[in-house]
């Protein structure tokens, strides 16, 4: 991968309309193609200063133009909207990636199937100069009225106002309509969770593929999500040091990434478990060299399972195990990782008169608390370790 650019350049040069010429510094800011723009005048007279200047400068959004290039007025919103979209074609994306800014293709499909689902059928022909606040606020009204979902609206809110929000920024259009409309309220339904019982009911069912058996392991046992199982490899997997090293996910559209949602790169406590699972479906996986994938696609072993048939895979295991309103209770395979937050509302009890015991190559993940079951050894206990200050504590159910 490039090495990202920077988003502007500080050149010195010397002020002669002044009565005592003096030297300041001038900054070009990157544009959305990746070009860079005719350097402006930061005023500053350091290096330092300028690029403060430049820097508060792209934060507020004010950069400074040579030309203000107006938009069309005869450019249509969706066919803005479906370029701006196209993560191969559109210039923001290019200028974001330029910048050193992240977006992804996931994102931008998202968005454009979206445009084409909530904007398209009210918007279609309409052109962007004409459109108002009153527009947008009908629109969404008109959506609810539809029983769309809040998120949804917002989700669609904002797959045209970022992009009229990039009109702005370069002075095509004088203000963004949107900025009126305020996003609908969302209420959030609680994702539902396993027992511990039946969770081990789960790991006691036979018949099951191995790399889903090992799939519910690692997200109940070790708080992976769906897009880290898929993107672990046998080299991650630390047999010595106890250990799983999540730095990756892979999900359909782009792929592997290189590091896990959110940023949150960790390590992961390897209980017996886990680790017997793990043991067990490599001596019959057709992919068990370091470099492969741990869950992978029988069919084509140098790419991980696909994600729908082992997400479907899980749910006709919760059906098999008695648990016939999933969909009541919004049991999902995300659900698992759920189950292994739970120990965030257990009373701790830290081991050994209260002696904080130092937990080796803990990682400094996203969430406080990190818990293990035990099931295998221990069903009546939990190791919880706490990856923020290393620290690794007893727990009795």
């Amino acid at each position: 991968m490039p090495k990202p650019k920077k988003a502007f350049q500080v050149v010195q040069r010397v002020a002669k309309d002044t009565k005592h010429p003096k030297k300041i510094f001038y900054v070009a800011f990157r544009q959305p193609d990746g070009s860079l723009d005719s350097p402006k005048s930061s005023g500053q007279t350091s290096m330092s200063a300028a690029e403060n200047w430049a820097t508060e400068r792209i934060k507020q959004g004010d950069i400074p133009v040579s030309k203000a290039q107006p938009a069309n007025p005869r450019e249509e919103l969706i066919a803005f909207l479906s370029d701006f979209w196209d993560y191969d074609k559109s210039r923001y994306v290019r200028g974001k990636l330029a910048r050193g800014g992240a977006i992804g293709r996931a994102y931008c499909k998202i968005m454009g199937h979206t445009v084409n689902k909530h904007v398209k059928p009210y918007f279609e022909g309409r052109r962007i100069r004409t459109l108002t606040a009153e527009d947008f606020d009908d629109w969404m009204a008109d959506l609810a009225d539809d029983e769309v979902p809040a998120g949804t609206i917002n989700l669609a809110r904002t797959s045209v106002s970022v992009a009229l929000n990039h009109l702005l920024t370069q002075r095509r259009l004088p203000w963004n309509p949107l900025t009126a409309v305020k996003p609908y309220k969302e209420v959030h339904g609680k994702r539902g969770t396993l027992s511990v019982e039946e969770y081990r009911k789960l790991l006691d069912l036979d018949g099951l593929d191995p790399r889903v058996y090992v799939a519910i392991c690692l997200g109940g046992l070790c708080g992976m999500r769906m897009g880290e199982i898929r993107g672990l490899r046998w080299a991650d997997v630390d047999g010595a040091r106890k250990l799983i090293h999540i730095h990756t996910s892979y999900v359909e559209i782009d792929g592997e990434r290189d590091q896990a949602k959110h940023g949150s790169n960790r390590d992961a406590p390897l209980p017996s478990a886990v680790s017997e699972a793990l043991e067990g479906w490599r001596s019959e996986s057709p992919a068990t060299r370091p470099e492969d994938w741990v869950v992978c696609d029988l069919e084509q072993p140098d790419r991980p399972m696909l994600a729908d048939p082992m997400r479907e895979a899980f749910y006709e295991a919760l059906e098999r195990v008695g648990i016939k309103d999933r969909q009541a209770r919004k049991i999902v395979f995300h659900s698992l990782r759920h189950l292994y937050d739970a120990g965030k509302e257990i009373d701790l009890k830290v081991r050994k008169g209260g002696r904080r015991q130092p937990f080796p190559g803990a990682g400094e993940g996203r969430r406080n608390l990190v818990r293990v079951a035990e099931i295998d050894e221990s069903p009546s206990k939990l190791w919880v370790a706490r990856s923020s200050r290393a620290e690794r504590a007893f727990v009795s159910q």
